[in-house]
């Protein structure tokens, strides 16, 4: 008996088909993009505690603030608005300022919120500083929380991921570890752009469980005092090696492309935003943030990572831990903080 077979694709006919496939699935990845702006278009503001009370604060206060720094708990328990206004003030300046800092709040994160406040059209809005810190694409865990997730969109998504591709750091250096990381921001993409990341949030508000039904007031100007100094034991030992360490002026290097771009590019909307850029380079103890090559010609950046100029900034007695300045510290912080940023404002005059 002969059994009939059908003769094996022709070569044309197998490049048709694996271009079909490739098709496919890039339709596949437009129609997920396209989806996931849509359904995130119209998506309240997650319910994230401090990020959403001040999120709603310069939503319905967007006229009332000329100034406003974002960045991490460096920024959120050591700037003083009113105080800074203040100081301005007697100089003959008239600002008002706001603290948008969160804990935790590291690039590309910081950089999605303040895109959103860019989003905002602050229409007095002047100077936006930015707290300069490293890229952090590592995720502790299986971190699937709503934090983790809202600032996923592709954009940010993908400084994550070059990020981890290409800067070998604890937890993303051997190749397994650089796509485990990659991975784990795909799946908070995904989360985000299906919408995955807020239905805890929706399903606690429409059953009306949540404690706080809308944000409550934002106090303060959004500044809010950490811990209480001094320093003790082990955590001051370790304060104290670092700090001597800072003190003999470490060689800088370069900063990383990654971070390059995605700084030019916030450069770029803050300007076009009609506001200027400041970068702040906080009290810390690392020196990280010593570039040999960056910023740009006219892009200014404020430091106070240097204990021989700023020896008050670096007294274990006003610190909680080895990172964060206490209330008295904010206030010296504040006070440094305003005498360079007169300095700008006389420059730019």
């Amino acid at each position: 008996m002969t059994v009939e077979t059908s003769p094996p694709a022709s070569g044309p006919a197998r490049r048709l088909g694996i271009f079909a496939a490739t098709r496919n699935v890039a339709i596949f990845l437009l129609a997920l993009v396209a989806s996931s702006a849509a359904l995130t278009a119209f998506t309240p503001f997650p319910k994230l505690g401090n990020l959403w009370r001040k999120y709603h604060h310069v939503r319905e206060h967007r006229s009332d603030y000329s100034l406003i720094y974002l960045g991490s708990s460096r920024v959120f328990h050591e700037f003083i608005p009113a105080q800074f206004d203040a100081d301005l003030a007697t100089r003959g300046y008239q600002l008002r300022s706001f603290n948008f800092g969160q804990d935790g709040m590291w690039p590309p994160e910081s950089f999605y919120m303040l895109r959103q406040i860019l989003a905002m059209k602050p229409p007095q809005l002047k100077w936006v500083l930015i707290d300069l810190m490293a890229i952090k694409s590592e995720i502790d865990g299986n971190e699937s929380t709503l934090r983790a997730v809202y600032w996923h969109d592709l954009r940010h998504t993908w400084i994550a991921w070059r990020h981890a591709l290409q800067v070998d750091m604890l937890g993303q250096r051997t190749p397994r570890e650089k796509a485990e990381a990659i991975w784990r921001h795909a799946q908070l993409w995904g989360q985000r752009a299906t919408g995955l990341g807020h239905g805890h949030d929706q399903i606690e508000v429409a059953l009306k469980l949540a404690d706080e039904k809308k944000p409550r007031p934002v106090v303060a100007a959004g500044f809010e005092a950490g811990g209480i100094g001094p320093l003790r034991g082990e955590m001051l030992k370790m304060f104290t090696r670092a700090v001597d360490r800072l003190k003999t002026n470490p060689p800088r290097r370069p900063i990383h492309p990654v971070l390059r771009d995605a700084l030019e590019q916030v450069i770029k909307e803050v300007r076009a935003a009609g506001a200027e850029p400041v970068f702040v380079v906080a009290a810390n103890i690392f020196g990280a943030e010593r570039y040999n090559n960056w910023p740009p010609a006219g892009v200014e950046i404020l430091r106070f990572d240097d204990p021989n100029r700023y020896p008050d900034l670096y007294d274990p007695a006003h610190r909680y831990d080895p990172h964060h300045l206490d209330a008295t510290g904010a206030q010296a912080f504040t006070r440094h903080l305003a005498e360079q940023f007169l300095n700008v404002l006389e420059r730019k005059r």
